[in-house]
């Protein structure tokens, strides 16, 4: 900067002793030709300084309007001499460079943002409040089942129960829902969430379709359930057959006397004897097939936790004393309670216990914890934990179906009563374990 102030001192001064020598020449000679010349040279200089100035300017103007309408093309040289001028013009070419970089970053980042937002599986979709939407990909457009979609109110006829959800009120939404589409039902996992740009509103959507996931997973059960059902009926169910076979054709071959001899009635005997315990074995399993099946609905009231625990220990006691099995309780909160049908909990952790007292059978040092405390998210959390013999890896997937039992008297359906009272508690309840070492099972209520 120091060329230009130099340049300008200079242009200002010679201006000043021109407007000087006009006026002197003005009153000191007669004619007016010398004053007449001096002033056109003062006028050429003023018009010298003004567009000295303004080159300046409107460089300086060209570049701030190059960013303003990021036209990011530009290059700026010198037009004017001097070291400043030269570093001006590298400065705004910096700076020029600087912003284009930068925006050629941002749309690549855009590009990348767009793609990975293509291949999400979920449905994602944004609209702000004019109902316009923003934001799309191509799983929104599989599942609603259309390759344009402008606004929100296309979904209204696509799905009302959906185009209800997505435009409540809420500034957060997080649900399962079956929803109809193109009427076809389907099981949602819906999130919602409401922000502002620029002091625009807009509501981000995003929609997960577990339908296959669900049917696979029912199926799955299904089979499970069926080889056990299968399995234990086919215990029962042979044994009678045989013995059936045997006696029917022991009485097509046998005489008058065939029963007057002591040891063939015996074995006649016997065998009734044999397929009435059997097909009462087959009774009791079918009722504990109705037991799972018939769980009543939970009355939810308050529940103190450490009372329901403290309740557990009670009832217990004597067996715990009997095999030196030490029973810890911690909760924390104290206060800390949950909003639960209490006889149907204290009905999981009885069974939970049991199970403890069982895998603690060949422990030296016996220990069962009953804990409580507030998980992330604020969430009632429920552990009931023993130092017992653990369950291996390759069966804890398998614990809560129905009649899978690890124990000889085990009935295999405590752990699955157990899951379906949390399922009606809109809880979850599921297994920690190391074989050989402990298990835990936690129970959360949302």
């Amino acid at each position: 900067m120091k060329d230009f102030r130099v340049k300008i001192f200079f242009r200002v001064f010679l201006i000043t002793i021109n407007i000087w020598l006009i006026f002197y020449l003005y009153y000191s000679q007669e004619s007016f030709i010398f004053p007449v010349i001096v002033a056109i040279i003062l006028i050429i200089q003023m018009y010298k300084l003004f567009n000295f100035l303004d080159l300046t300017n409107q460089e300086t103007i060209r570049f701030l309007e190059a960013i303003k309408y990021s036209d990011f093309t530009q290059t700026f040289s010198p037009k004017i001499g001097g070291n400043s001028f030269i570093q001006l013009s590298k400065t705004f070419n910096e700076i020029i460079e600087k912003f284009k970089k930068e925006k050629r970053e941002k749309t690549e980042a855009l590009k990348y943002f767009q793609n990975v937002l293509q291949h999400i599986e979920i449905a994602l979709f944004s609209f702000n409040q004019n109902g316009e939407i923003e934001i799309l990909n191509r799983a929104t457009k599989k599942l609603f089942g259309c390759s344009i979609l402008k606004n929100i109110s296309a979904i209204k006829h696509l799905s009302p129960q959906l185009f209800e959800i997505i435009t409540s009120n809420s500034n957060k939404i997080k649900l399962l829902r079956k929803v109809e589409i193109n009427n076809e039902l389907y099981h949602l996992y819906i999130t919602s969430t409401k922000f502002k740009i620029n002091n625009n509103t807009l509501r981000l959507i995003s929609i997960q379709n577990f339908q296959t996931e669900i049917e696979e997973n029912e199926l799955e059960a299904w089979q499970n359930l069926i080889k056990v059902l299968t399995h234990e009926i086919m215990n029962s169910v042979t044994p009678i057959s045989s013995l059936a076979e045997t006696m029917k054709n022991t009485l097509i071959n046998a005489d008058n006397t065939f029963f007057e001899q002591e040891e063939n009635f015996s074995d006649f005997k016997k065998s009734i004897i044999t397929i009435e315990k059997r097909s009462e074995a087959l009774t009791n399993f079918v009722n504990k097939f109705r037991n799972i099946s018939n769980i009543p609905k939970p009355v939810f009231r308050s529940v103190t936790v450490i009372n329901l625990l403290e309740r557990i220990e009670t009832l217990f006691k004597k067996e715990l004393d009997k095999n030196n099995i030490k029973l810890e309780i911690n909760v924390a909160p104290k206060q800390i309670q949950i909003y639960a049908d209490s006889e149907q909990i204290e009905q999981v952790i009885i069974n939970l216990v049991i199970n403890s007292i069982k895998a603690l059978k060949n422990k030296s040092e016996k220990l069962i914890r009953l804990s409580a405390y507030l998980s992330k998210g604020n969430f009632t959390t429920l552990e009931v934990y023993d130092n017992g013999c653990g369950i291996n890896y390759s069966i804890q997937d398998k614990i809560f179906i129905p009649f899978f039992t690890t124990t000889e008297n085990g009935s295999g359906i405590g752990l699955n009563i157990a899951k379906q009272i949390m399922r009606l508690h809109k809880g979850t309840i599921r297994v920690n374990s190391t074989p050989d070492k402990e298990s835990k099972f936690i129970l959360t209520f949302y």
